[in-house]
């Protein structure tokens, strides 16, 4: 499996507090280990959102949404519920 990253995900890394940035790239480490062993935690709350769109879970107010295709996961956007919402209302 192959990780990418979109700019706008890079930009809003960029942007956060470090403690913050910190917590989403354990998630996003965490997130990777369960492709090489197929498995992922039910903590992770891995969802499909609809089409080639996913999300999972950095905590309880913040998520991970990434795209699908093929051999490649391409991480999209982190933030809240409502932010989640209306970045999926343009797809």
């Amino acid at each position: 499996m192959r990780f990418a990253y979109a700019q706008a995900f890079l930009k809003g890394l960029a942007s956060l507090a470090p403690s913050h940035a910190r917590r989403l790239l354990r998630a996003v480490e965490k997130f990777e280990a369960g492709w090489e062993v197929d498995h992922f935690p039910t903590g992770a709350g891995l969802t499909h959102l609809r089409g080639s769109f996913f999300e999972f879970r950095v905590d309880a107010r913040r998520r991970v949404v990434f795209e699908r295709h093929g051999d490649e996961v391409r991480y999209l956007l982190y933030g809240s519920h409502d932010e989640i919402r209306r970045f999926l209302k343009r797809f």
